[in-house]
């Protein structure tokens, strides 16, 4: 992969140089001279498929996201198809707070905006799906709901890229493509395997309209990553049955405007079942293969209020989380694989835990100072 670097000075103050970072998309660039003291200059790593906009002090995180960018763009563009020849993803870096987050805009230019946090870390003890699955995802979902191809990629050059059909997927679709898709990469995740067996466990098993809503129907899990969870395992089940190309061709029911995916069961003309039909009998399946919980029959912790920031230890078994709720404040908690001895860790507003080894948990922690 060839990689060729081009400096843009800017003057421009904090993150409003993302403005004219963008602009460069377009061909057009301030001719300014770099001044003593100002924040860093602001470069190009441009790739086949990507340009990487990012300022200079991120220069070795650039150089590993245009990788790992190049390397979702092939595993992608293989089990969904490529993006026209002419368009160039943008990627833009910075390091704005200390949580690793994403932000996609997609008109008029495909333009990923990631804030890297700690940079882009490979640790021995450090599950692949902590780091690199947030471009590698990213580039996923850019492919999965811009792409369009026949009818719809014809219409593209009248209305331009609202004639993307792919972004009517249901949310349990959007979600689950790319966490089906994404375990043959990086394998399975922990996190979102957790939430499949406890929603099982709990028996409280949403229906296929709940997963389509973007909407939060309870404290935890959350709709877009309970979404994730059990459509991205329900497209697996599909895939035992009616063969690994079955997301693909879903995929391309959306990209090539098919009427019968957009108006109606997307599932129907591909198994000739109903989607609501084989959804039913995925939840009975994954009932009887999820365990019965080592508590005889007491209910697993399910704390009121908000979980996030899950990491799991290097193995797999302890899970440390951000808890939020009025009565008890912000804390850090601890959670066994099976449920059990759940604990506090900390009480303070504490974010973005992270295991720095089997023994030790990493966060950000929130504090107010005299001045406010």
């Amino acid at each position: 992969m060839s990689m060729s670097e081009r400096p843009l000075p800017m003057r421009a103050l904090g993150w409003a140089a993302l403005l004219l970072a963008l602009l460069i998309l377009s061909g057009w660039a301030p001719k300014t001279e770099a001044r003593q003291g100002a924040n860093p200059e602001w470069r190009v790593l441009e790739t086949e498929h990507v340009r990487v906009i990012y300022p200079s002090d991120l220069e070795e995180a650039a150089g590993r996201a245009a990788q790992i960018a190049e390397g979702a763009y092939a595993f992608w563009s293989a089990r969904l198809g490529p993006l026209p020849p002419s368009t160039r993803i943008a990627l833009v870096l910075g390091d704005r707070s200390d949580v690793r987050r994403t932000e996609r805009r997609l008109l008029p230019h495909e333009v990923l905006i990631v804030d890297l946090a700690w940079g882009l870390p490979r640790h021995p003890w450090a599950s692949p799906w902590d780091g690199e699955q947030l471009l590698f995802l990213e580039i996923g979902r850019v492919l999965n709901e811009t792409r369009a191809e026949g009818i719809a990629r014809e219409l593209r050059g009248i209305v331009g890229k609202l004639a993307s059909p792919a972004r009517l997927q249901p949310l349990w679709l959007r979600e689950g493509l790319l966490y089906a898709l994404g375990t043959e990469a990086f394998g399975e995740d922990p996190s979102t395997a957790m939430v499949v067996e406890g929603v099982a466990r709990s028996g409280a098993l949403p229906s296929l309209e709940e997963l389509s809503v973007p909407l939060e129907t309870g404290p935890w899990p959350p709709a877009a990553l309970k979404a994730r969870a059990l459509g991205g395992a329900f497209l697996r089940y599909l895939q035992g049955i009616y063969g690994r190309d079955l997301i693909k061709r879903l995929h391309q029911a959306y990209a090539g405007g098919d009427p019968r995916a957009l108006l109606g069961d997307p599932l129907g003309p591909l198994t000739g079942r109903s989607a609501a039909e084989l959804y039913s009998e995925f939840l009975r399946w994954l009932q009887g293969e999820v365990a019965p919980t080592p508590s005889e029959g007491e209910p697993l912790p399910s704390p009121e209020g908000e979980n996030y920031g899950l990491a799991w230890d290097p193995f797999g078994e302890l899970l440390v989380y951000e808890h939020r709720d009025p009565r008890r404040g912000p804390q850090l908690r601890l959670l066994r694989r099976d449920g059990a001895q759940e604990k506090l860790v900390l009480g303070c507003r504490c974010f973005s835990p992270a295991w720095v080894d089997e023994d030790t948990i990493a966060y950000v922690k929130l504090s107010r100072t005299t001045d406010g």
